[in-house]
Formats: C-alpha cells, sequence, structure tokens
C-alpha cells in the first residue's frame, strides 16, 4: 500500500489560492520521479477543473488511483496511490487529507495510510492480537504435553525405584541369612 502524493487546493475569493503538495516517490525510479511529479499535478489540475459535484470520486489510470473529494466550491483534496490500496481506505484518506491543515499530518498519513481509516486500523490491532493470544495458546499446549511427557517419565522412574527397592531388600535377606 502506497501514497504517491497528497495535493489540497484551496480558494479563496476566486484566485487560485494555495496548493499543498506532499509527495512520497522514493519507490520510483530516480530519473522518473521529475516526470511523475509533473504528471501527478497536472492531473490534479485538470481534475480540479472537471470536478465540480461535492463528494469522493475516484480515477484510474493504469495501476495508479487518484481519489478526489471536493468537500465545499473552495477545497478539494487528492490522494494519489497505488492499487493495492482498497476503495473505502482511499476514500477516509482523502477526507482525512481535506480535515488536515498540517503538514506534519498529512506527512504521517503518507507514511501510515491504514491509519485514516480509524476501523481498519482497530482491525488491525484485533488481528495482532489474535495473533498473540493464538501463539500463546499453542505454546500452552505445547507446554502441557511436555508436562505430561515429564509426568509419564516421573511415574516411570517411580515405580522402577519401587522395583529396585524390593529386589534389594530381597537381595539384602538372602545375602544376611546366617546359615
Amino acid at each position: 500500500m502506497k501514497v504517491y502524493a497528497i495535493i489540497k487546493y484551496t480558494d479563496t475569493n476566486g484566485t487560485n489560492g494555495t496548493e499543498t503538495y506532499i509527495e512520497n516517490l522514493g519507490s520510483v525510479n530516480f530519473f522518473f520521479r521529475r516526470n511523475i511529479r509533473e504528471i501527478i499535478k497536472f492531473a490534479a489540475d485538470e481534475l480540479r477543473n472537471e470536478v465540480t459535484t461535492i463528494g469522493v470520486q475516484r480515477v484510474q489510470h493504469d495501476t495508479v488511483y487518484c481519489y478526489c473529494y471536493r468537500s465545499s466550491a473552495q477545497q478539494i483534496s487528492f490522494v494519489f496511490t497505488d492499487a493495492e490500496i482498497e476503495t473505502k481506505l482511499g476514500s477516509c484518506l482523502v477526507r482525512a487529507v481535506d480535515q488536515y491543515t498540517n503538514e506534519d499530518q498529512m506527512h504521517q498519513l503518507i507514511a501510515n495510510p491504514e491509519k485514516a481509516d480509524k476501523i481498519a486500523s482497530i482491525q488491525q490491532e484485533l488481528d495482532e492480537t489474535k495473533a498473540i493470544a493464538i501463539r500463546t495458546m499453542e505454546q500452552l499446549l505445547e507446554r502441557e504435553g511436555k508436562l505430561n511427557d515429564l509426568m509419564d517419565k516421573t511415574n516411570k522412574l517411580s515405580a522402577d525405584t519401587r522395583k529396585y527397592m524390593e529386589n534389594a531388600k530381597r537381595l539384602n535377606n538372602r545375602c544376611c541369612v546366617i546359615l
């Protein structure tokens, strides 16, 4: 799951307003980064004029998805992702970008896109907890098997000890009888 770029436009008083652009092109070949950056900005500029309805929309090109969210006539946000990000998570990401005003929050969103969807992050925590619980149960069952083996060996040793004692008494009684 990769987020390639986040762009947020805020138009004020009919002007172009401000643009916030954050990218994560570390996985892209160095020589292609400039071209990819230009393509992303061009696509965002084109979609900015095309997307007029308020809400989330998704545009796909090959394996790259662009999630657009227009929250008002003055504000629109874009998130460019790979195909591994599900539609629901992409929608949550672009809505989260729309709410964030701080670039640090957006950088954290690029680093951990799962955090945008609270249900997905809770599910991930539950899955991790479940995995730990299952591993603990397996270790308990393994330990129980080892304890059962140890108990069997102890019982066998105890029985062998009784036999040894009985044989020792019998031999001692034979040995010590005076003729």
